[in-house]
């Protein structure tokens, strides 16, 4: 639809509407209600106007992903590593901060990061899962091999590799962000707590938010108590954010703050 059919269109559903008496609504009140909007919309504007000459300005505005960084290149250097985010847009920002920060690659010995989203077509999703984890997906040892020779060895995604995925190759995933419903979670964990794992021990490492954040979202808070519940009425057999579980049920819930 061009400009010009759309201002017909406009007209058209404004000559259907019925006329209407101002002395019907108290104008005043209303034009004082709209300027206030107005008034607290441009204070919206003045601070994002800010936070971007700040993200500019410095390269470490980011705290969550400099922890991140910091905790892939002290404790995870080498590690084929899997990476979950709840929002597309948190993958997409994470996958270009990590390929842009050449100085981090250089440092990390130059991994291969690859991303994928609802956005990424399901050939191209199938082939990143085979290179990601070619052990468990090839279906021969030749192409395994070949796979091999082109690994993926940090694999960023969404939610949509949260199921019915083999990506036991790796033994470390990371929360980016948490999944508000802790089945998700333990859906995500599963991915990498398979049969046919060659780790004895595999490690799950949560981001949590920041204790602001979290005071307005209560989102730890409310992924404990939906926990608890599943706990109390179906058990649990794996932690989900640090709980302790022995024969299918908590002993003791403690919260694990890892970044």
């Amino acid at each position: 639809m061009d400009e010009e059919d759309a201002e017909e269109s406009i007209s058209a559903i404004i000559n259907q509407l019925e006329e209407i008496d101002p002395k019907d609504y108290l104008t005043d009140s209303l034009r004082s209600h709209i300027e206030s909007d107005l008034t607290t919309l441009n204070g919206i504007l003045t601070i994002l106007e800010k936070i971007q000459q700040s993200v500019e300005e410095h390269s470490d505005y980011d705290r969550k992903l400099t922890a991140f960084k910091d905790l892939l290149k002290a404790s995870l250097k080498g590690t084929k590593l899997l990476v979950f985010s709840y929002f597309k847009d948190t993958a997409d920002y994470l996958h270009s901060q990590l390929i842009q920060d050449k100085d981090w690659l250089t440092e990390m010995g130059n991994p291969t990061i690859e991303l994928i989203t609802g956005a990424t077509s399901g050939k191209l999703r199938e082939e990143k899962v085979k290179r990601f984890s070619p052990k468990a997906n090839a279906q021969s040892e030749e192409e395994r091999t070949t796979l091999k020779t082109n690994p993926i060895d940090i694999l960023i995604s969404t939610d949509v590799l949260s199921e019915g995925q083999n990506l036991q190759d790796a033994g470390v995933l990371v929360n980016y962000d948490l999944h508000w419903n802790p089945v998700r979670m333990i859906q995500r964990a599963g991915r990498i707590d398979r049969l046919g794992t060659d780790y004895e021990t595999l490690y799950i490492y949560n981001c949590f938010p920041e204790e602001g954040l979290e005071n307005l979202l209560h989102l730890v808070e409310r992924l404990q108590k939906r926990i608890a519940t599943i706990d109390r009425e179906v058990g649990l057999d794996a932690s989900v954010l640090g709980e302790t579980i022995r024969h299918l049920q908590k002993i003791n819930q403690q919260r694990t703050s890892v970044i």
